[in-house]
Parts: C-alpha cells; structure tokens; sequence
C-alpha cells in the first residue's frame, strides 16, 4: 500500500467517524464531570449551549440555503457546516476547560491536540467533497464565537468562588431544573447527530442487507 493510499484511508475513516467519536468524548466528559464533581452543572450546560449553537447553524442553513459542492452525499443545504460549528464550540470549551485546569505556565499539549484535531477534521469537511472553504470557515468562526460568548457571560468579572462560575451560583431547584432541561437538549442533539452519521448509516445499511439475506436464485428457490 503506497503512503498516499494509506494517508487517504485515514482521512476517510477520521472523517466517517468524527461524529460518532465527539459524541461519545463528550457523552464521557459529561458523566465524568456529574461523578467527580457533581456540585457543577458547568459542563451540561455548556454542552448544551454548544447544542443549542448547532441547531442555530441548521436552521442559518435553510435561511441561506447555499448549496453543497457537487457530488456531495447529502443534499441540504451546506453554508455554514455544522460539523464546523459544533467542533469549534467545543475546542473553544476543552481548550479553555484544559488551561484552567492545569498548572500555570504548565504544557499545553492537550489544548494544542484538541485544537490540532478540530482543525484537520474541520478540513477534510472540504477536502472529502462535503462542504466548500467558505463554508467550513464561516461555521468554526460562528461556533468559536458562540463559545466565547458563553464563557464571557458565565465567567468575566466573575469573582465568586464556585468553580462552575455564574451558573452555580443558582439555587439547587433551579440547577436541577436547569440540568434536566441540558440532558434533554444533548440526547436530542445527540440522537439527531449520531442519526446522520456516516458510521450508523453503514451499520444500518449492513443490518437491512443482512435481514433480506442473499438473492435467491432458481435453485435455491426449489
């Protein structure tokens, strides 16, 4: 196998697979998050945030409803990308998430990776037929934005002592009702991503194959 035929494979199989593999990190972040450090509701709610975000960037799709490149294998409308819009959202989150975390002046190398994944799976929306430069680029730059703006508004001029920021300074009642709206949120959005993605789609396609079973011919008919 020549090494531009295994670059390809990888590619395509980082690109079939990015949606299920961030659904599940985040699927994981979350449950880690409410085991650890259940006096937060920080992370579902930014996740639902980034939610939210992404079905801001569908429904911008119908509005402008730009075209996909040719030979594109959906349909729909592709100006901005929505795998764009929610990976940046999400960098934006881990990233920050990361450096918070971590000592000062300490490595980087976890922000740095997260950044570096985001950017090459942001790229090979376009270099895999799905979705033209300018819509990639107008879709990270609206879910980076998105994010910052959720950070500002939680954590800016916050002095308070809540590791969560502004959004744990609420009463448990709400906190709790807060929650349970962001779990509804993220399995829709969740179900509705893992719905389109690539991987399901051939896991589904090779479960009807298997269930109609081979073609019967004259001899097996009798």
């Amino acid at each position: 196998m020549s090494l531009r035929s295994l670059v390809s494979r990888v590619n395509r199989g980082v690109d079939t697979s990015c949606s299920a593999a961030v659904s599940a990190t985040v699927v994981g972040v979350n449950l880690f998050y409410l085991a650890q450090a259940p006096g937060t509701i920080a992370v579902p709610f930014f996740t639902a945030c980034c939610c939210t975000t992404a079905a801001a960037a569908k429904v911008l799709k119908r509005v402008i409803n730009q075209s996909r490149p040719a030979g594109a294998r959906k349909l729909n409308p592709g100006m901005p990308s929505n795998h764009a819009t929610a990976l940046s959202f999400l960098t934006v989150l881990a990233a920050y998430g990361l450096l918070a975390d971590g000592e000062p002046g300490g490595a980087t190398l976890g922000p740095a990776s997260v950044v570096g994944y985001s950017l090459y799976a942001t790229a090979l929306r376009v270099s895999c037929g799905h979705h033209t430069v300018p819509q990639v680029v107008v879709g990270y730059l609206f879910g980076a934005g998105s994010a910052m703006l959720c950070l500002a508004a939680n954590y800016m001029g916050y002095d308070g002592e809540r590791r969560g920021g502004r959004i744990d300074e609420l009463s448990e009642t709400v906190k709790c009702a807060l929650l349970g709206a962001c779990v509804i949120t993220g399995v829709l959005a969740f179900h509705s991503i893992l719905k389109g993605s690539p991987l399901v789609e051939k896991w589904r396609a090779g479960k009807a194959k298997a269930a109609v079973g081979p073609p019967r011919t004259a001899a097996t008919a009798w």
